[in-house]
């Protein structure tokens, strides 16, 4: 198994989540957020070989997020309940920047991948 199928097997876990899964209220998280989530890392994973793999992680607020951390830099970026909108926040300590913003998923090409390409091999 690939790590790609083994993220894609973790997000699948999700579904399984029963509401107040964390028990402090969590909501459950839809399917449809689920297969953005899986949509969205194929389509990154399609571009070319990924340097640095995600952690994928359920929110209690319905939402998923996936991280990517290196020594030098971090990457957060939440799938949203309307499966329309991705949030994130990215850090490079290399030269102690950083970029924050919601933005449609379709917009990631102009605003977000060029930032990404440490991730890539």
């Amino acid at each position: 198994m690939n790590i790609l199928d083994t993220v894609i097997k973790r997000l699948d876990s999700f579904s399984l989540l029963e509401t107040d899964w964390d028990q402090d209220g969590a909501e459950i998280i839809d399917t449809n957020v689920i297969n953005t989530a899986k949509e969205f890392l194929k389509a990154l994973y399609s571009q070319k070989e990924l340097l640095y793999h995600p952690e994928v992680d359920p929110c209690c607020n319905g939402t998923i997020d996936i991280l990517w951390h290196t020594d030098n830099h971090q990457l957060l970026i939440n799938i949203k309940k309307d499966c329309k909108t991705i949030g994130y926040y990215g850090e490079n300590k290399k030269n102690n920047t950083s970029i924050k913003d919601t933005i449609a998923i379709s917009d990631i090409h102009q605003n977000l991948l060029p930032w990404m390409k440490w991730i890539y091999a």
